[in-house]
C-alpha cells in the first residue's frame, strides 16, 4: 500500500468499503492524504439504496478532479472488471471514459455495498486520491452522517459566523487546514449546529458544510455561485423556487443585511432545507416563514419524483 494510505478514515461506519472496485472489512479500510491538496470527494445520500441526484455528484467530482489534473476516469477506471462487465454494458464504453459508463459503474458499487452492509437510508463518501507515479486510487465507503432531529427542523438551529476563506470553493477537495478551522470554530461554541463563514470583507458567504439563503422581503439571497461550493441541493432550492415562484437572487450578503432577514435557512445532503433560528445568539423566526416551509416542501417533491424515475 502507497504511504498515501494510512490508518483510518474516521468518518467510516460501515462493516465494508469498497477500494478500486473490490471490497474490504473496515477492519482494513485505508485512509488518504488530506494535506496532499489532491483528495476529490462528494458525499452522495442514499435512500431506499438509490443515490439521490447522482449525476449531478459525479458531474462536480468530475470538475473536482479537473481543476487537480485528473478525471473521473483517471480515479474509477479499475472498477469495470468487478461492477460494470457483470451489468452486461459494452467494455468499450467503459474505457473510452463516457461519462455515463462511469455512472453505471460507481452506481453499481454504490448498490454492491448497501447490500454487503444490510442498509437502506444512508450517507456514501465517494473518494478519489493520488497515489505513485500520477495514479488516482477510488474508495467508497458508508459515512457516518448526523440528520436534524424533528426538534430541530421543527424549531431551527443555532449557528455562529467565524472569519474563514474557503480555497477554490467550487471545487470539492479535501484540506486539513480548512477542517481544523472549522473544528476550532465549532469547539468555541458547542451549541452551534453550523459555523457560517465570513469572508474579509464582512460577507457572510455559505455554511462550513452546507449552502446558506437568506430570505429578505419575498426575496431568497444567497451568495454568487463562483463564492461557493456549488452544492447540488443549492441548484435544487432554486429549482424548487422557480416552481414557486419565488424570486431568487445571487449577490454578497453583508452582516449587517443578515442580521436584518426575515429568515434564514442552510440547505445540504444531509439537511436538506434548515431554518436557522439563531445566528451569534440573534434570534430570527426562520421555522415560521411561509416562504422557508414552501421552498422545503417543493424540495421534498423534487427528491421523490427523482427516487420515482430511477432504477438504482
Amino acid at each position: 500500500m502507497d504511504g498515501a494510505l494510512k490508518t483510518g478514515p474516521a468518518d467510516n461506519a460501515g462493516k465494508y468499503f469498497i477500494l478500486n472496485g473490490v471490497t474490504g472489512e473496515a477492519s482494513g479500510i485505508p485512509a488518504y492524504d488530506e494535506n496532499s491538496g489532491l483528495t476529490a470527494y462528494e458525499v452522495v445520500r442514499v435512500i431506499k439504496r438509490k443515490p439521490l441526484f447522482f449525476e449531478d455528484h459525479m458531474n462536480r467530482m468530475d470538475r473536482s478532479l479537473s481543476a487537480v489534473g485528473y478525471s473521473l476516469k483517471d480515479a474509477f477506471g479499475s472498477g469495470y472488471n468487478y461492477v460494470y462487465r457483470d451489468r452486461g454494458f459494452p467494455e468499450d464504453d467503459f474505457h473510452k471514459g463516457r461519462f455515463e459508463a462511469l455512472c453505471v459503474a460507481i452506481a453499481a458499487q454504490i448498490q454492491l455495498l448497501a447490500e454487503i452492509n444490510g442498509l437502506q437510508d444512508f450517507n456514501i463518501k465517494i473518494t478519489a486520491f493520488p497515489e505513485q507515479e500520477g495514479k488516482f486510487s477510488s474508495m467508497i465507503y458508508i459515512k457516518k452522517s448526523k440528520y436534524p432531529s424533528p426538534d430541530e427542523i421543527m424549531a431551527g438551529v443555532k449557528a455562529r459566523t467565524a472569519l474563514i476563506e474557503r480555497v477554490s470553493p467550487n471545487a470539492k477537495i479535501e484540506r486539513a487546514d480548512y477542517k481544523a478551522r472549522v473544528a476550532e470554530a465549532f469547539a468555541s461554541d458547542p451549541d452551534a449546529y453550523e459555523i457560517l463563514l465570513r469572508d474579509r470583507k464582512g460577507f457572510v458567504t455559505e455554511g462550513s458544510k452546507s449552502n446558506l439563503f437568506t430570505v429578505i422581503g419575498e426575496t431568497v439571497v444567497t451568495a454568487p455561485g463562483e463564492q461557493v461550493l456549488k452544492g447540488i441541493t443549492r441548484q435544487y432550492i432554486f429549482e424548487a423556487c422557480k416552481r414557486q415562484n419565488i424570486k431568487t437572487e445571487e449577490k454578497p450578503v453583508s452582516m449587517r443585511e443578515l442580521l436584518k432577514a426575515d429568515g434564514l435557512f442552510i440547505s445540504g445532503t444531509s439537511i436538506k432545507v434548515l431554518p436557522v433560528s439563531y445566528v451569534d445568539g440573534i434570534r430570527f423566526m426562520s421555522p415560521r416563514n411561509n416562504i422557508i416551509k414552501r421552498i422545503s416542501q417543493e424540495y421534498e417533491k423534487i427528491i421523490n419524483e427523482y427516487l420515482d424515475s430511477r432504477i438504482i
